[in-house]
């Protein structure tokens, strides 16, 4: 006998719904954070116990629930959020199925006390495994707390899937944190173990809560973001060109108050840091994305956490944009970095005035390339048993004194390893990758010629023969034209035969034939023409220029110094180089007298 189609039972059907939208102690209080937001509470307070294991417990002071509305809550898709076909094309609140409450009751022991503005008493359900067991009237104040206690106590085989104590723990905290973000406005109080691990007030500046929240020194390394256009608005902050993470942790994404996942988001900001970001690092970010509720559609997972946009291509060019201008405003300095812990933390303007390097003079101990000003008094120092041994150090008598070199002022010092340039500030050492600095300066004023329309390509006296397979040979044919846009001039010379004619500047001319077969190689397995502008405009640029730039050990002269450092400093973003590396990172005081012991 075939097997007959019948109902699921309510209770299979509940726990179905919870293999869904619950995963893990965290997405249970994901969802009660989101009921209470969504009842207008202006206090939320949490405790969980044990990773959320034995306890989750969400109290507000929202509008409540009256008897019948706290019974018919437990039942599936139950709310007060949709009514119709078209509320689901706008959604405004946080929650909206009615899935989550009867979800949670069926696999754990469930508590829900509730009282509405101006009655005379609560009431309270017990459920144990999605059964209610009593219902009663409580005196409790106005609000609903609910308890999750045992979760997955019915369900060994789920239980079995979670991680250990501490990690369930820290994704909990994380999706508070998160939510704590969202909503300024709110007052929080999150309890783990018994123990008060954050208690936030109400706030108007979403500033304020980002310092209470992720701390001062993490929000100094930010900068703030504002952009509005055609019902679209983005504000917020992001790590300044050169802070980055190794995970993707501290990249906080809002739209329309709602934490979301998605890849048009993923990638905008990526594509905004464009050449701001090393590869393998990721941006450290909150931002809050309003959008008009119709051409957003929250309804794609549902744990509600992937959202799809209806115009995605023009949220990507406005997010894109946005970024790109935030990082290119002015900016405080280069880097700080920790001598302690590598922890980069940003540096204040420098404020001094100096003297010109040009008058410096190359000296040369024990095969270190040191430039140091002259001229100056040698006394005869203890050679050091370190990496760089420097058997003879040059002291500075001159009175304190700073170059002037666009945003900040220095007195330079000298070159280590003909590679890294040494200057004073007020704060500590500068320290600039003289490779690093000139990638950047060479990438950005060739883009700008690009954008201004100016020709890129140098013809070459005596053109270079290149010689193609049949493949490459129709692959070009199919782009040449983009590639003449580009600087890059070739011309048929035969049945599999081309002769280059011309080049961009920053062509290394004994690579010329070479470079281009690896253009051409390059963009061929972009595989269509639109991936290989992009891949082209960016990517090989970055490449070529790094090939054409100062390299590590290139000695240059002290007038070539100044006009680096100068050339530098007047980039959009002079901080990192074309790959997102630091050009300039600063060791302040209090670092180098920890490291010598001097402070504690």
């Amino acid at each position: 006998m075939p097997n007959r189609i019948q109902l699921l039972d309510e209770l299979v059907a509940n726990q179905i719904a919870a293999g869904e939208v619950i995963e893990r102690p965290a997405s249970v209080l994901k969802e009660l954070i989101e009921n209470s937001i969504d009842a207008g509470a202006k206090k939320i307070d949490i405790e969980v116990e044990v990773g959320g294991r034995q306890l989750v417990r969400v109290t507000d002071d929202g509008q409540g629930m009256d008897r019948h509305d706290a019974l018919l809550c437990l039942e599936r898709h139950a709310t007060s959020k949709v009514r119709t076909t078209q509320d689901i094309q706008a959604i405004h609140t946080l929650g909206f199925r009615g899935e989550a409450i009867p979800s949670i009751a069926s696999i754990s022991r469930f508590r829900l006390r509730t009282a509405e503005t101006g009655a005379a008493g609560g009431t309270e359900v017990f459920i144990a495994g999605g059964k209610i067991e009593t219902v009663k009237e409580v005196g409790v104040p106005v609000g609903t707390q609910i308890e999750v206690k045992n979760l997955f106590f019915n369900v060994p085989g789920r239980r079995k899937f979670l991680r250990s104590v501490e990690t369930e723990a820290g994704h909990l905290e994380q999706l508070f944190r998160t939510y704590a973000l969202a909503h300024p406005g709110v007052g929080w109080t999150y309890r783990v173990d018994n123990k008060t691990l954050y208690q936030l007030p109400a706030t108007s500046s979403g500033e304020r809560r980002l310092e209470d929240v992720l701390g001062g020194e993490w929000v100094k390394q930010l900068v703030l973001v504002k952009a509005q256009e055609h019902g679209l608005c983005l504000e917020g902050w992001i790590g300044r060109a050169g802070v980055s993470r190794s995970a993707k942790t501290d990249e906080y994404w809002f739209v329309n108050a709602r934490p979301v996942e998605s890849r048009t988001l993923y990638y905008a900001i990526r594509e905004g840091y464009q050449n701001a970001l090393m590869k393998g690092r990721h941006p450290i970010a909150v931002l809050f994305l309003k959008v008009p509720a119709e051409t957003v559609d929250v309804n794609v997972h549902p744990a509600k956490r992937e959202i799809r946009f209806r115009e995605d291509f023009q949220i990507r060019q406005f997010l894109v944009a946005a970024i790109r201008n935030a990082l290119q405003a002015p900016q405080p300095a280069p880097l700080t970095v920790s001598l302690s812990n590598g922890v980069p933390a940003p540096l204040a303007p420098v404020v001094d005035k100096g003297y010109a390097f040009s008058q410096a003079v190359e000296q040369s101990f024990n095969n270190n390339h040191i430039v140091v000003p002259s001229p100056l008094p040698q006394p005869e120092v203890m050679p050091l048993d370190l990496p760089l041994p420097l058997s003879r150090v040059q002291p500075q008598t001159q009175s304190k004194g700073y170059e002037n070199y666009g945003p900040l002022r220095l007195r330079l010092l000298g070159i280590v390893q003909r590679l890294y340039i040494i200057a004073e500030s007020e704060q500590g050492l500068v320290i600039i990758d003289q490779h690093a600095a000139h990638e950047r300066v060479l990438f950005e004023r060739v883009l700008k010629q690009k954008i201004a329309g100016v020709a890129v390509s140098q013809r070459l006296l005596v053109p270079i023969s290149l010689e193609l397979s049949p493949s490459q040979t129709a692959f070009l044919k199919s782009i040449r034209d983009f590639l003449e846009k580009a600087g890059l001039v070739i011309q048929e010379f035969g049945k599999n035969s081309f002769i280059i004619e011309a080049v961009p500047p920053f062509f290394p001319h004994e690579k010329i034939a070479s470079l281009t077969q690896d253009i051409l190689d390059e963009l061929q397995i972009q595989g269509n023409e639109t991936k290989a502008k992009r891949h082209f405009s960016e990517e090989v640029i970055v490449r070529a220029v790094c090939r054409k730039a100062i390299k590590a050990n290139d000695k240059i002269r002290n007038e070539e110094v100044d006009r680096l450092i100068e050339d530098l400093l007047a980039c959009d973003l002079p901080y990192t180089c074309p790959h997102g590396r630091p050009t300039l990172i600063l060791l302040n005081h209090n670092e180098l007298e920890k490291k010598f012991g001097r402070i504690n």
